[in-house]
């Protein structure tokens, strides 16, 4: 049988250690010290800890909600096309193909776009976007500049970026070179996910 459980002393109050310290107590077998308990399992414990978690994810989600407003507010609109010579009317060689990635600015004015050519039968002399629908020649809209550039911004109206915007698919981008004076490759656009 086991020996019986021995007697615990009476509850010693320390009257030089902090008020916010449980009193501690004695056992023949045991010394229990519960130091700063208040502090370290009732304001510090996985409570605590749990509450400012959530309060640090919620801020860091109102901080990303705030920056994609921004953005948005902006223009931070981001649009992409597969440039592909077959797409063009009439069509170009197959093998012509690129991607192009266009960021919309309305607020400011300005339309930025970056090309990657992967080929193409001669050397670009201009890209723009145009209005039109796949299959169909449609007006110049927006110029990308006076030549073709890779990489680059340029300025238009306002009311002509919030309308590639509010319908990227409405519009295409082309690249015209020597050969192909109507266009080398077209792609129409879309909206980033």
């Amino acid at each position: 049988m086991p020996a019986p459980m021995p007697a615990a002393t009476p509850i010693r109050y320390h009257s030089h250690i902090r008020s916010s310290v449980v009193p501690t107590w004695d056992r023949e077998t045991e010394r229990v010290l519960f130091a700063n308990y208040r502090r370290n399992h009732v304001m510090g414990g996985s409570m605590r800890k749990g509450m400012l978690t959530i309060a640090a994810l919620a801020a860091a989600l109102a901080a990303g909600l705030v920056l994609a407003a921004v953005a948005t507010a902006t223009g931070g609109n981001h649009l992409h096309a597969q440039l592909r010579g077959t797409n063009e009317v009439p069509a170009a060689p197959a093998s012509n193909r690129g991607r192009v990635e266009v960021t919309l600015k309305p607020s400011v004015g300005k339309v930025c776009w970056e090309f990657t050519i992967t080929k193409i039968d001669g050397k670009p002399t201009a890209a723009h976007i145009h209005k039109g629908r796949p299959g169909v020649s449609g007006p110049v809209y927006i110029a990308f500049g006076t030549t073709f550039k890779r990489q680059g911004c340029t300025t238009a109206p306002k009311a002509k970026i919030n309308a590639v915007a509010a319908k990227p698919s409405a519009f295409y981008v082309n690249v015209h070179n020597a050969k192909h004076l109507g266009g080398a490759m077209r792609g129409q656009l879309k909206a980033d996910l």
